[in-house]
């Protein structure tokens, strides 16, 4: 076997595991798609955390080769869509893949937060939101004890994704900032509990959105123009809104380019889990 695809969900946290520990990520149908193939060097264009987690691998499974990875379709970076989470779960099953190595469920997992922490695109391991890459639909997870707690499906509504250039990394969040904020997530957490995930997701958006900053022109704007539920994705800075059908989101979309001269996905809530593909 010399190359293979792998596909991975991104996502909008249901409730960021900064607070508390606990998280709750929901899969969302803008998936990375990238390859991954042996090579007689190590291409220039693997760079950052392509890089640095193929590093991680070689060395923790002892494997010389030099590896080439192309990135066909990506998820936008640094907006709080689970694009580094996403990213470092299809290397890592993009690499056992290929070099023949198996294990468990719970192990690729566990892995794939460790290589996390390891590339510098995570403080906390975020295994709710390698769950949900992985596995699609809600997850809700313990990210402490890296324990999955349950996974459900989410209907698929459709839903609408708008950013600008700006970008915030996970890395630079303050953990112990957020623990001031501890009281407030329960609350957001018991949504969870009774799979109340839309509106944990918009409670915690603004919950972040307050600490962080958020475009509330945007929100506003969103839930004006037909969205049942609009918030910051996560520490954002992304915003999503929530519709009922598509016609409403596209006429929202339009609005969205002309008014705020932002860029927008529209796209659905995943159920699908990831993909590995012999090429």
């Amino acid at each position: 076997m010399d190359k293979v695809k792998v596909i991975s969900n991104g996502g909008i946290s249901a409730l960021s595991a900064f607070f508390t520990g606990f998280g709750s990520s929901v899969a969302l149908d803008l998936p990375i798609e990238l390859t991954i193939s042996r090579s007689d060097s190590t291409p220039a264009s693997n760079q950052g955390t392509i890089s640095e987690t193929l590093d991680l691998l070689k060395k923790r499974f002892d494997v010389q080769d030099c590896f080439k990875v192309t990135v066909s379709k990506a998820i936008p970076r640094g907006k709080g869509l689970k694009s580094s989470s996403a990213l470092t779960l299809s290397l890592t099953l993009g690499f056992l893949k290929l070099n023949g190595i198996s294990m468990g469920e719970k192990q690729l997992l566990d892995l794939s937060a460790e290589l996390s922490i390891g590339n510098g695109t995570s403080s906390t391991g975020a295994y709710d939101d390698l769950c949900s890459s992985y596995y699609g639909g809600a997850c809700f997870t313990n990210n402490t004890e890296r324990n999955l707690i349950f996974r459900e499906k989410v209907d698929g509504k459709p839903v609408i994704v708008a950013f600008n250039k700006a970008r915030r990394a996970s890395s630079s969040v303050d953990l112990s900032d957020m623990k001031r904020f501890s009281r407030h997530a329960e609350i957001i957490q018991d949504l969870i509990k009774e799979r109340k995930f839309y509106e944990a997701m918009t409670l915690n958006g603004n919950l972040l959105g307050y600490i962080y900053g958020q475009n509330s022109d945007l929100i506003r704007y969103l839930l004006s123009s037909g969205a049942l539920y609009s918030a910051q994705c996560g520490k954002g800075p992304a915003v999503f809104g929530i519709f009922d059908n598509e016609e409403e989101l596209l006429s929202a979309g339009k609005g969205l380019t002309k008014f705020f001269g932002v860029k927008y996905r529209k796209s659905l809530f995943s159920g699908r889990e990831s993909m590995v593909t012999e090429l």
